[in-house]
C-alpha cells in the first residue's frame, strides 16, 4: 500500500531548482537560533541561581511578582501542551512506502528528536523553574516559593 507519499517525489524525481534546499536552510537557522536561544537562557539562568544562592543577586519582591507571574504562565502554558506533545511523540501514519516512512521519521524528529520542538520546550520549562528560582532567591521569597512549588506538584 502506498500512502500520501509515493516513491517518487513530485515531478518524478527531477531536481526543480534550489527553492526546496533555499527553505530548509531558512528554517534550519531559524530552528538553529531558537534552539541557541534557550541554551542561552537557560545558561543565564544558572548564573542567577548560582549568584542568588551566594548573595550576589539582590531584587526587589514587588518587581520579582511581575517576572514570575510572566515565567509562571509561560510553565503553565507548556504544562497545558502535554496531550499534544504526547501526540506528536508518536510516528506519523503516512503510508508503507520508503518515502513515506522517512518522511514520518522526519516528522517524528523534528517533534521529538534530540533538538526537536518538544525536548526544547521541557528545556524552556525547566529554564523558567530556575530563573523562577533565581528570582525568588534574590528577593528573600525563596522558603515561600518552595512550598508554592511542592502544592503545585501535589
Amino acid at each position: 500500500m502506498t500512502g500520501a507519499f509515493g516513491d517518487n517525489p513530485v515531478g518524478g524525481g527531477q531536481d526543480s531548482g534550489t527553492g526546496g534546499a533555499q527553505i530548509g536552510a531558512g528554517l534550519g537557522a531559524q530552528v538553529g537560533g531558537f534552539l541557541a536561544g534557550v541554551e542561552n537562557m537557560k545558561t543565564g539562568a544558572e548564573q542567577m541561581v548560582n549568584a542568588a544562592k551566594s548573595g550576589g543577586f539582590r531584587t526587589d519582591p514587588e518587581g520579582v511578582k511581575q517576572m514570575t507571574k510572566v515565567c509562571d504562565e509561560m510553565i503553565s502554558e507548556i504544562e497545558s501542551k502535554q496531550a499534544t506533545f504526547a501526540r506528536l511523540s508518536q510516528t506519523p501514519k503516512l503510508g508503507s512506502s520508503p518515502y513515506a516512512q522517512q518522511v514520518a521519521q522526519h516528522v517524528l524528529s523534528s517533534a521529538d528528536g534530540p533538538q526537536g520542538v518538544i525536548p526544547q520546550l521541557r528545556a524552556l520549562k525547566s529554564t523558567l523553574i530556575a530563573l523562577n528560582e533565581a528570582l525568588y532567591r534574590a528577593s528573600g521569597q525563596y522558603a515561600e516559593a518552595e512550598e508554592t512549588a511542592k502544592m503545585r506538584d501535589a
